[in-house]
């Protein structure tokens, strides 16, 4: 299986991460008020976890359906190059499906901020 490997995953990483806050701003406007967290769950049993920095306007993806947090696929903090690239994948993915959300024109309400 082919894998799309950026050169320098670093800067790639960040600009994914603001890309998929500002799509995310777009897809669900009232995001800004939630103060602490907010949790969005899939049709299945399992939630895609998404980290939201409001102070840096980013969006992280620590985990979805498929994949398990970082945390539980390296052990070892010293493996920073696999730790890079896979968030960078997770990310990636998440920032496709954005994408397609708003080609779709979808957008999604808040029901309360916690």
């Amino acid at each position: 299986m082919f894998l799309l490997e950026p050169v320098n995953t670093s800067w790639c990483l960040e600009q994914i991460c603001d890309s998929n806050y500002q799509k995310l701003l777009q897809l669900i406007p009232d995001l800004t008020l939630y103060e602490q967290y907010a949790l969005g769950v899939t049709a299945s049993s399992q939630p895609h976890k998404i980290r939201v920095y409001l102070d840096a306007q980013l969006a992280e993806v620590l985990c979805d359906i498929d994949r398990p947090a970082v945390n539980r696929v390296f052990r070892d903090p010293g493996n920073a190059v696999a730790i890079k690239q896979y968030k960078w994948r997770l990310n990636y993915f998440l920032q496709k499906w954005l994408e397609f959300c708003m080609k779709a024109e979808y957008q999604f309400q808040a029901s309360s901020p916690l």
